[in-house]
């Protein structure tokens, strides 16, 4: 055998170079030492079905194959575990009954971890039994900097300050889990003593632990840049402290004054997810964020506002990619919103790629096929498209409308006129009647419009819509 065959720089670039080819990893552990240890450094980084070949390029081991191999030889197990940067825990889709990964914690967390850097415990339906902190946090290594829990129980102040302890270089954290026996104080402890944190995203189990001091604890992390809490109170921001001086991304609940008031802090956000408190009759105060790329905005309540604050925000946050309003329970409403401001709005926003207007009401008049036109004229970027109380004449005109989008959804104005079959076998009085060749002619021209489009879905229609559907669904899909 050549000496070249022997140096570890040379090992890894031939290994590495025909890595995603079936079989080759499997020959290399034959070859020779260093074959085996470049080989089992690429098969091993990663295990979970959640990490897949799709993933890594290459074919990748299991949760449940480095369990069985625990089960068999704890040794042999830690030689391969020692390889291991990534895992992640979720249910195994390629069996039946679904498998829950997290179901291997006894035959794991008995291992060392040296090289983990990220560990995810995703929620699956028996998650929060299988992942008690007294048994994840042994995966809790000092060269971890990804935690994801998303669903887990029985996390406690202990939890907090072993996980503090063990993971001095822990960048990104995320716990959520319904049954907690975290205090205030436990909270207070960890928030303040860990501020290497960039991102921070505490769910479930957690809504009743934020107080005015825990937020200031963490608004004092000059690392943070991404925020997920539950609620955001006024009076946590009264003061002129700077706060968050690197935050971009925040996921929260807050009141449209809460928002004003933040902005002092935060002015160069990015990316906010806002649940908008009750009442809400404007959303104008996300223009003192004019560097947003992306703006979902949620309402707690219904909620209303005018049309022109979602022209003030296009005008003024010229950077959107991402814009959506949709409703956690009832529809806002928006007054003012037709098709000569969707125009206005279409032609502020040249930059936009997701357009959603999700379960909203405008009111007595609807939108119609030309607030679609004016999004395909100005938004050339534009690729998914979500309208509410549209209404549609499906023979109106022919050409292209926009070649850009790929995924539409439109919810019908109660306005609309309906369409139902000429065989449909109840009588309907309210709507127009036509054939099924005239469905699916509608249909075929209303594909034509839009060239490029994989996913199409319409709402809120009668008997003839769901055709029409069904239609522009086969159409669309053949495309993909």
């Amino acid at each position: 055998m050549h000496r070249a065959f022997l140096l570890p720089e040379i090992v890894a670039a031939i290994v590495k170079s025909e890595s995603g080819e079936p079989g080759y990893l499997y020959t290399c552990l034959w070859i020779n030492r260093q074959f085996y240890q470049e080989a089992c450094r690429i098969l091993w980084h990663g295990c979970g079905s959640s990490y897949n070949s799709a993933t890594a390029g290459h074919v990748t081991p299991g949760i449940r194959q480095l369990a069985e191999i625990s089960q068999r030889s704890r040794q042999r197990a830690q030689l391969y575990a020692n390889f291991v940067n990534i895992l992640y825990f979720a249910e195994q889709e390629d069996t039946w009954p679904y498998e829950n990964e997290a179901a291997w914690h006894g035959d794991l967390a008995c291992l060392q971890y040296p090289q983990l850097q990220e560990v995810a415990f995703e929620p699956t339906s028996d998650a929060a039994s299988l992942n008690t902190g007294d048994t994840i946090i042994s995966y809790a290594q000092p060269s971890l900097h990804t935690f994801k829990l998303c669903r887990g129980s029985a996390l406690s102040d202990g939890f907090l300050d072993d996980l503090r302890t063990r993971c001095p270089q822990l960048q990104h954290l995320e716990l959520s889990s319904s049954a907690n026996n975290i205090t205030q104080d436990g909270l207070l402890r960890f928030l303040r003593t860990f501020n290497s944190l960039e991102t921070l995203k505490l769910g479930a189990g957690f809504e009743g632990l934020w107080s005015e001091e825990t937020f200031r604890a963490v608004g004092l992390n000059k690392n943070l840049e991404q925020l997920h809490i539950s609620t955001i109170e006024d009076g946590w921001l009264q003061d002129d402290e700077i706060m968050f001086p690197a935050l971009k991304h925040l996921a929260s609940r807050i009141s449209t004054r809460g928002l004003g008031l933040l902005s002092r802090h935060v002015p160069n956000m990015t990316w906010i997810h806002a649940t908008v408190l009750s009442p809400c009759t404007s959303i104008e105060a996300f223009i003192d964020y004019p560097r947003l790329k992306d703006l979902v905005v949620e309402f707690e309540d219904g909620g209303s506002f005018m049309g022109n604050d979602l022209l003030l925000i296009a005008k003024n946050c010229p950077d959107l990619q991402l814009f959506e309003v949709c409703d956690e329970g009832a529809c806002p409403q928006i007054e003012g919103l037709d098709d000569p401001m969707m125009e206005k709005i279409a032609s502020s926003l040249p930059k936009i790629q997701e357009f959603k207007l999700t379960k909203v009401d405008t009111g007595v008049r609807p939108l119609t096929l030309q607030s679609i036109k004016s999004l395909g004229v100005h938004c050339p970027n534009l690729k998914e498209l979500v309208l509410s109380s549209i209404s549609i004449d499906w023979d109106e005109g022919d050409g292209i409308i926009s070649d850009t989008i790929w995924s539409m959804e439109l919810d019908l104005h109660s306005g609309h006129t309906l369409l139902w079959p000429d065989d449909y076998d109840e009588d309907e009085d309210d709507g127009a009647h036509v054939s099924k060749a005239q469905i699916a002619e509608m249909a075929e021209r209303f594909a034509r419009r839009f060239p490029k489009m994989e996913y199409f879905s319409v709402s809120g229609g009668g008997e003839g819509e769901e055709q029409l559907n069904d239609r522009l669904g086969d159409i669309t899909g053949e495309r993909g």
